[in-house]
């Protein structure tokens, strides 16, 4: 209303002087108080406007500009709250992935104090050797059964740790992706007097986030930082590839470690890359399956693997059991398995990486016009079976 008054003052205070510009000095003295009296109206009016609005919300904390804003300066531009790329991974990560590794990360503080302490004592008893001392050989033997307890402990929780910092890092990765996050650094090499540089969403598909480090690095090339002083925020978009669809996939990916009928994991014939069988030689093929949760057909679905963990590989699509192909129609309700990973025979060679190195694994499912399903697995040839879903 207050806008509306002061437009009708200014239109009426530009017609007097309009009038008063085309017909001054010859004025015909019935037109021009027709006028006259019409611009004093529309003053009047426009100020009794004003001062009505004015009265309405006295009081109320409303802040009152001497004359209207103009349209620009109606419009604000919202600044992110910019955080470290680590505080980044707290605030907007799966909040039960973050609250998964402060509890290993609690664990293995603790165990591992404790497990010092018990070295020291192991230190002690063990002073002035065991003759004459069976007392002392009891009580060292068992604390050094705590002490490996506790070593047993140290390194499940380490191996946690790996496993879900390695889920925090790629979702943290697929939200700056797809837009979810913003991003800004410095371009390395430093320039002198350069700022702070946005990062473009479609750039992270090449550069990863080092959170511990605030860089940002080369996929691939942990040495190669392409932004330094990372900072992450918040965006005020939807994401891209969420816009129009489902609020959840109607995709889901199954694991089942009992491994009925054999359908999850079997020894099978080796092929080459034509799929020619290689005679003499066999493999370990894990398989999951893929199972359309909705009441539609969902067009062109297909899989990628990858691993995540200490020894990353890029994403590959894998292929069906079913069609042997990368690509599957799903009718309503219709699964079909999927391979997962395929590995040597023995699983267990001299010369291998042992610890979790070869995992996690993150497969990921999608379709036409559907939102992705993702699910992480351990990876442990030790094991068997070697797959088992981190379910956290």
């Amino acid at each position: 209303m207050e806008e509306m008054g002061w437009r009708q003052i200014e239109f009426g205070g530009g017609l007097v002087v309009a009038i008063i510009a085309m017909i001054w000095p010859t004025p015909p003295p019935m037109l021009l108080g027709l006028l006259v009296l019409i611009s004093i109206a529309l003053l009047v009016d426009g100020l009794a406007r004003i001062l009505k609005y004015r009265k309405q919300n006295a009081g109320t904390g409303t802040e009152h500009s001497v004359r209207p804003p103009s349209p620009d300066t109606n419009l604000k531009i919202v600044e992110p709250d910019w955080v470290a790329a680590e505080h980044a991974i707290n605030l907007y990560c799966n909040p039960n992935f973050v609250s998964i590794r402060d509890q290993y990360v609690a664990k293995f503080q603790d165990s591992y104090s404790r497990y010092q302490e018990l070295e020291g004592e192991m230190h002690a008893l063990s002073q002035g050797g065991w003759k004459d001392r069976p007392e002392a050989l009891d009580s060292y033997n068992q604390v050094r059964e705590q002490w490996e307890r506790l070593g047993a402990v140290i390194t499940a929780s380490q191996q946690g740790l790996r496993d879900v910092w390695a889920v925090l890092r790629d979702e943290f990765s697929q939200m700056l992706v797809s837009g979810t996050l913003i991003a800004r650094g410095t371009v390395e090499p430093y320039v002198a007097g350069a700022g702070d540089a946005p990062i473009k969403s479609s750039e992270w598909r090449t550069l990863e986030p080092d959170p511990f480090n605030g860089t940002a690095v080369k996929k691939g090339e942990h040495s190669s930082v392409v932004y330094s002083k990372l900072e992450i925020g918040l965006s005020d978009r939807p994401p891209a590839d969420r816009l129009g669809m489902a609020p959840e996939s109607p995709l889901e990916i199954i694991f089942n470690p009992a491994n009925p009928h054999r359908r999850f994991w079997s020894l099978e014939q080796a092929k080459d890359q034509t799929g020619q069988p290689i005679p003499g030689h066999l493999w370990w093929e894990y398989r999951v399956l893929i199972r359309n949760k909705s009441a539609k057909t969902v067009r062109n679905v297909n899989a990628t693997v990858e691993a995540i963990g200490p020894m990353p590989t890029r994403p590959e699509p894998t292929q069906f059991d079913i069609n042997k192909q990368q690509l599957i129609d799903l009718h309503p309700l219709g699964e079909t398995l999927a391979i997962l990973r395929r590995w040597f025979n023995p699983p267990i060679v001299v010369g291998m990486v042992m610890g979790g190195a070869y995992g996690p694994i993150k497969m990921t499912v999608s379709g036409d016009d559907v939102l992705p399903d993702t699910k992480y697995f351990h990876f442990e040839p030790e094991n068997v079976p070697m797959i088992s879903e981190i379910l956290w």
